[in-house]
């Protein structure tokens, strides 16, 4: 992500997995989304400091490229099929690139 000048107020990252592809293979069922946030807390989506709504940090610092990264454990996704991400913004403006899963 590559912040601008008019930088926004909250970045969210959105995780959708469906309960059907989230409770195969003996895995762990997680219903719904997953969101992880940086910046102000204003986007009311799910429970603050739950794996609906967890908090990762401060805003990046605008005008620059930044990797935003979510550790799987930290939103209860670790080991489950995710089928879908959506990215939002509060205010202002960001440029997006590549999304999707590291091998860490």
């Amino acid at each position: 992500m590559q912040g601008t000048l008019y930088s926004p107020m909250s970045i969210l990252i959105l995780t959708i997995c469906r309960a059907k592809s989230c409770c195969s293979g003996g895995r762990r069922r997680v219903d719904g989304n997953i969101r992880a946030y940086w910046g102000a807390n204003i986007i009311d989506w799910g429970t603050d400091g739950t794996a609906s709504r967890r908090y990762m940090g401060p805003l990046p610092v605008a005008g620059q490229w930044v990797r935003l990264e979510v550790p799987a454990e930290a939103v209860g996704l670790a080991g489950i099929t995710v089928d879908g991400m959506a990215f939002t913004l509060y205010d202002g403006q960001a440029t997006w690139d590549f999304g999707g899963k590291s091998q860490n």
